[in-house]
């Protein structure tokens, strides 16, 4: 991984909060793995506010650390503190829903999506989802995403949880794919 002061690979949308503009890249940054920078709207003063953590290999071939590696999906502003995903890393190396001060103190790992295992079709499947590509949105004090991958069946999942982290839920595992991939509901 290549590491850098500011991060590399920016693939989402900013978002506006204070006089700054915020958002993620999916790599650089102090350890490689991606970061949550900050830019003044006028360009310049780009700041790394977060820089996630360096990975190991959990003897499996699969990367793992405490935060999470490639924020790739748009942030999400809830009051001062942002709530994103992170695709893969985390504590079994399948991605992570995080929360993270606009100053880059209070960062929270809120879940690590669990490990997995491979299904008769050669999908990796789990219980609550692995690979978040998305952002996440906010109803009340419940947030909501998707994972591309695991689940019940290997094809993803939609899930739900709470600011702090707690009472996560896998609302839908979809369905199993037959071989030539056609699906019953997506």
């Amino acid at each position: 991984s290549t590491t850098n002061s500011d991060g590399a690979n920016p693939s989402c949308s900013l978002v506006f909060y204070g006089n700054a503009l915020y958002g993620t890249t999916e790599g650089g940054g102090t350890n490689g793995q991606g970061t949550v920078f900050a830019i003044n709207p006028s360009g310049g003063n780009l700041t790394n506010v977060y820089s996630f953590s360096a990975t190991a290999t959990n003897g499996l071939g699969v990367y793992t650390n405490g935060d999470g590696t490639s924020p790739a999906a748009n942030l999400l502003l809830s009051g001062n503190t942002f709530y994103g995903t992170a695709e893969f890393g985390g504590l079994n190396g399948h991605g992570t829903v995080f929360s993270v001060h606009p100053d880059g103190t209070a960062f929270t790992n809120l879940h690590s999506f669990s490990a997995v295992t491979t299904n008769e079709l050669g999908r990796y499947t789990n219980s609550d989802g692995a690979s978040l590509q998305c952002g996440l949105v906010l109803s009340g004090n419940t947030l909501f995403g998707t994972a591309s991958s695991g689940g019940v069946f290997g094809n993803g999942t939609v899930f739900r949880l709470n600011l702090d982290g707690s009472g996560f839920t896998n609302l839908h595992s979809f369905t199993t794919s037959s071989s030539d991939f056609s699906r019953t509901n997506g």
